[in-house]
């Protein structure tokens, strides 16, 4: 069975972030995503390609979208189950 899910994304960094909000989302639900009987090339995640999260996208429900000033760059991400 699979759930509804909330993703919460936070990136942190020196000054503006280098892309949008969208890239950045959508390369975090492609790594955290189940890839199985996927036909795409994911030899660019390295060992990133065997960890998921969750079965599908479509799970997210919720998605909260955030950026920090920090020193360093960083981010942080979040994912929790929907009641």
């Amino acid at each position: 069975m699979t759930c509804q899910i909330a993703l919460d994304l936070v990136v942190r960094g020196p000054g503006q972030a280098p892309s949008d909000a969208t890239n950045y989302l959508g390369g975090v639900g492609d790594v955290l995503q189940a890839k199985s009987g996927s036909k795409l090339d994911l030899t660019y995640l390295g060992a990133l390609s065997q960890v998921a999260l969750y079965l599908d996208d479509r799970q997210i429900r919720q998605i909260r979208y955030a950026e920090e000033r920090a020193d360093q760059p960083s981010y942080t991400v979040r994912i929790r189950p929907l009641t």
